[in-house]
């Protein structure tokens, strides 16, 4: 699930957040807290167990706040379980077969050769194995990831600056960023001056090397 909300009071939501979500048996998956001029903002991932998904939600949602987005979704893992399951207990019926191989092998070459295949099919069925247990683990478990805020009113009583005002708000950064830049080129003034003398100087030089030349 996704959910955005919209909060008056920052602190006390977030004290009954936290109190649903340990009540429903569900944890924290990630958490990230940040504030700017115009919001305090909290955005987190919380992971639930299936059976408790639609209780949370509806715990959620039922917090003193407006709710400006939600959308859920869900996938299927079933046939993806029981095709690698297939596909795990033919390599199973691989591996034995191998097994029997190997009982029977006389040639040298057979020996050396089967416990190569039988290796390769055993890390083949653990990779299986794990990936598994993964996808039973993820189905297990859904996820709602979260962002609520509390707008912070501005002196003037505006909460988000609009377009113009974010425009002004630029125009006047870069202005501010050419003055302070022309106060650093000013106080290097020493440096221009030991630039300009050496120009100055290469240019006088290349003058009378030029005079010279002509004069010859």
């Amino acid at each position: 699930a996704q959910i955005e909300m919209e909060c008056a009071d920052f602190k006390s939501f977030s004290a009954q957040l936290y109190g649903v979500v340990k009540s429903n048996g569900a944890w924290l998956d990630s958490e990230q807290e940040t504030q700017s001029d115009y919001r305090r903002q909290n955005v987190m991932t919380i992971k639930v167990p299936v059976a408790k998904f639609d209780a949370l939600m509806q715990a959620i949602t039922s917090l003193k706040g407006d709710v400006r987005e939600k959308k859920t979704n869900s996938e299927d893992v079933t046939n993806a379980i029981v095709d690698v399951q297939g596909r795990l207990e033919a390599k199973r019926q691989t591996r034995a077969r191998y097994m029997e191989l190997l009982k029977q092998a006389n040639k040298m070459e057979d020996i050396l050769q089967v416990p190569e295949q039988i290796n390769s099919i055993t890390e083949e069925i653990e990779s299986a194995t794990y990936n598994i247990k993964n996808m039973q683990a993820q189905a297990a478990v859904s996820t709602i990831n979260l962002t609520y805020y509390q707008p912070i009113e501005t002196p003037n009583g505006y909460n988000e600056p609009g377009v113009f005002t974010r425009m002004l708000d630029a125009l006047s950064k870069g202005g501010s960023g050419i003055v302070e830049l022309s106060i650093v080129l000013l106080t290097l003034w020493p440096l221009w001056l030991v630039v300009g003398g050496v120009i100055f100087w290469i240019r006088k030089r290349r003058a009378a090397t030029s005079v010279v030349k002509q004069s010859s």
